[in-house]
């Protein structure tokens, strides 16, 4: 994908980040490579920890050549992936402050228990509630994953 997109923007200068992820039911694992995108978000309820799905790997359509590394790890049952876009957590309120992931973090530490979609719900009243007449000045794209429990 990332060399024929680069032969479509090597005049342009444009580029697009990505993340792709694979979940592997029966290992209990994701893998994912990371093409400039920011890294997901993994919630552990049962230790009420955040870390991030972190790794190397530039914008696609900048260098044709470059060679992206996938990344893995463990998925414990009832931890939850959010992947999204800046928007979220540059979204603006009126007065000019910014959304920022500890809201998100908040968000998600609240509604834990909640569905992935009354997850994605939650964060986009909790956006709504924060921005309030302000236009969004990008796009809120997230997906969430919650992993099951083990039976």
């Amino acid at each position: 994908v990332n060399r024929y997109l680069s032969l479509d923007t090597e005049q342009t200068g444009n580029f697009m980040t990505f993340f792709y992820c694979e979940l592997t039911a029966q290992a209990k694992e994701v893998h994912w490579v990371r093409a400039g995108h920011e890294p997901a978000l993994v919630y552990d309820p049962a230790l009420d920890t955040f870390d991030e799905l972190k790794g190397e790997g530039m914008a696609l359509g900048l260098d044709g050549a470059f060679e992206y590394a996938s990344f893995e790890r463990c998925l414990e049952p009832g931890q939850i992936i959010l992947i999204g876009t800046d928007g979220i957590w540059e979204m603006r309120a009126e007065s000019g402050d910014m959304f920022g992931k500890q809201r998100l973090k908040a968000q998600i530490r609240e509604h834990r228990h909640a569905s992935s979609r009354e997850l994605i719900d939650a964060i986009t009243g909790a956006l709504n509630d924060f921005r309030g007449q302000t236009a969004p000045e990008d796009d809120v794209t997230m997906v969430v994953i919650k992993a099951a429990a083990q039976g």
